[in-house]
């Protein structure tokens, strides 16, 4: 039975892959011959998302954020999953709120410390999720692959109407992420991401963790580099006022002594000065060069 369903999948593969070719050529071909979508046809990165570009990855995740906000209520108690990071390369959301430029998601500066919540709207944000209402319901919407997912599913002490005797899934169970947008989506699929240079083997979800961490770590570098600045500037001011108070101010004795000692330099060099002047030759007259 076991080499009887092998072939049985060989077979469905096969055909599958068979079907897909058809159908590849099937979308070029079915179009007119002046047609630019037969000359063309479907590009291999239809489905890239421009999440490395500011002007585009910043005003989206900010809206994706805030949109969060608007449900927190009906996420605050969900559990979620996300792929295992590198903690060297990607920032935690907390550490994200706490050093993103305010501008970028738009936070208030009154907002010392993020809550829970602003932690877990933005890592759902950062996996491409916005949040949405429908009839009442809260959920959580991909706008690429267009995948729903019901936040009521997965609140605690939810129980489903009907669990079969072999459901050994547990209850409220734990949103995915990554794996819960669709298969082809560029969220979760590498491929259709089709990134290039050093991002090339990663999803979306990858990618914009990364280069909101770089932000991140570059807003710091400069705050940094600031606080430094003013601490230098600082120190030199208060060396420069502790110079000046422990300098006392001259009494009137020592300024009289000066005065005199400044007006005995001056008669001395105005001396020296008048005998160089009466001590340099006269002009011989014209009548003496005629005696000579």
């Amino acid at each position: 039975e076991d080499e009887e369903d092998e072939q049985n999948e060989e077979s469905e593969d096969s055909f599958e892959e068979a079907l897909v070719k058809r159908y590849t050529a099937l979308l070029a071909d079915g179009h007119a011959d002046l047609c630019p979508w037969r000359k063309a046809g479907c590009k291999d990165d239809i489905y890239r998302l421009q999440v490395v570009r500011p002007h585009v990855w910043q005003p989206e995740l900010r809206k994706r954020f805030h949109s969060l906000l608007d449900i927190r209520a009906s996420i605050r108690d969900v559990k979620i999953e996300t792929s295992a990071h590198d903690t060297t390369v990607y920032l935690s959301a907390e550490k994200l709120l706490s050093e993103l430029p305010r501008a970028v998601l738009e936070m208030p500066d009154t907002q010392s410390s993020c809550s829970t919540d602003d932690a877990k709207a933005l890592e759902i944000a950062l996996h491409g999720w916005r949040g949405s209402s429908d009839a009442g319901n809260d959920l959580l919407h991909c706008d690429v692959c267009f995948q729903r997912i019901g936040l009521w599913m997965y609140q605690p002490g939810y129980q489903p109407s009907h669990i079969g005797e072999d459901d050994e899934e547990e209850y409220p169970p734990t949103v995915h992420l990554v794996e819960m947008h669709r298969d082809h989506c560029p969220w979760r699929n590498p491929t259709t991401q089709k990134a290039s240079g050093t991002l090339s083997g990663q999803n979306a979800c990858q990618i914009l963790h990364r280069v909101v961490s770089t932000c991140a770590r570059e807003q710091r570098r400069r705050s940094d580099e600031m606080l430094k600045t003013t601490h230098n500037s600082e120190h030199d001011e208060d060396e420069l006022e502790s110079m000046t108070l422990a300098s006392p101010a001259p009494s009137r004795e020592e300024i009289e002594k000066q005065d005199k000692e400044r007006e005995s330099r001056l008669r001395k060099l105005k001396a020296l000065f008048t005998f160089k002047r009466n001590s340099a030759p006269k002009p011989i007259s014209t009548g003496e060069l005629k005696k000579t």
